[in-house]
């Protein structure tokens, strides 16, 4: 069945930015910055969800600060017909984030947290253990910048920018001070992962704490850059029907932040992992057609030193960005 893709305006565009940048940013704020009145702000809020353009809310971590030192993607190459047994047994092997297929039928992608490198030796070798498996592909993220609100049908929002802090620029903050979490962070962070935009009265009744108790160590994990908070969108509302992985590798080895700020200014980026391996650089785009991305690999072909560049596509997720993704490490 084919979503019906929603019309939004300036007004959508903006909250839904704004949302993605900061999931439980107040709707006063954001009225003033776009000019109008927190009535229609919660209007255009409720029409969003009505729609089911926005599904939900969520927060996404720090790994490290977790104590997972180490996040890799596995892609797995199985025999044919055999997808759910392998992505059953691989969601039962500890440390597993997500699994998935991928647009073949004998391919699926796997993303896991691991506190170091022996432990992903372990899981690699558990998942080539597994029945069908026939080969398997190892790439280690190193550093991650996430710009999910840098999409292309949110651009003509002239009202998105004033006073915005985006997630680069508070990342900055990560390891200026020690922050050791507890056991009621985790929990506070475990109710957020369900709902982002939970009342903390309710969190708090629920861990049986204090709503200050709730507020404080909310501000000091987010001051922290611990958790990010995000709201959910089926990208197919907004036009979107798949996501590109897109592998790059230089000539040279290249040069940090001025490329990655060059590729983040590209429309539809949503995120760029710093990986070891055959490639320097992946790329996570949202497609609208097939010639949006035959647009955006010559956009990255142009880019001075690019050697080789691999794409894979995968049918999109109806609830994005997923719950506890990685938060921007540079």
């Amino acid at each position: 069945m084919v979503t019906q893709t929603e019309e939004i305006d300036e007004i959508d565009a903006k909250i839904l930015r704004d949302l993605l940048i900061d999931g439980r940013k107040g709707f006063t704020l954001i009225a003033k910055e776009a000019g109008v009145s927190k009535a229609i702000v919660w209007q255009h809020y409720k029409k969003l969800q009505r729609k089911k353009v926005i599904v939900g809310a969520t927060v996404h971590l720090h790994y490290a600060s977790l104590g997972y030192d180490t996040v890799a993607n596995f892609f797995v190459n199985f025999e044919s017909g055999k997808e759910e047994q392998v992505i059953k047994s691989v969601k039962r092997i500890p440390r597993i984030f997500s699994a998935g297929s991928m647009n073949n039928n004998a391919d699926i992608w796997i993303v896991a947290t691991m506190e170091n490198n022996e432990e992903m030796e372990q899981i690699i070798q558990k998942i080539k253990e597994l029945p069908f498996v026939l080969s398997l592909t190892t790439i280690v993220w190193m550093k991650l910048r996430s710009i999910m609100e840098n999409l292309s049908v949110l651009s003509n929002n002239k009202s998105l920018t004033p006073g915005i802090a985006t997630e680069k620029q508070v990342v900055n903050n990560i390891g200026k001070a020690a922050y050791n979490l507890d056991e009621t962070d985790k929990q506070i962070i475990d109710k957020l992962a369900l709902n982002g935009r939970e009342s903390f009265r309710k969190i708090a009744k629920e861990l049986k704490i204090s709503t200050d108790t709730v507020t404080r160590r909310y501000r000091n994990l987010k001051q922290n850059s611990i958790i990010k908070t995000s709201i959910q969108l089926n990208p197919e509302k907004l036009g979107y029907t798949a996501i590109a992985y897109i592998d790059l590798s230089f000539v040279h080895q290249p040069n940090g932040p001025n490329i990655v700020d060059t590729l983040s200014k590209i429309p539809d980026v949503i995120k760029i992992i710093k990986t070891s391996g055959n490639f320097d650089l992946r790329l996570f785009t949202l497609m609208r057609s097939l010639e949006n991305l035959f647009v955006l690999q010559n956009r990255i072909t142009d880019i001075t030193g690019v050697a080789k560049i691999k794409t894979t596509l995968q049918r999109i997720s109806p609830i994005w960005p997923v719950p506890r993704e990685n938060v921007s490490t540079f």
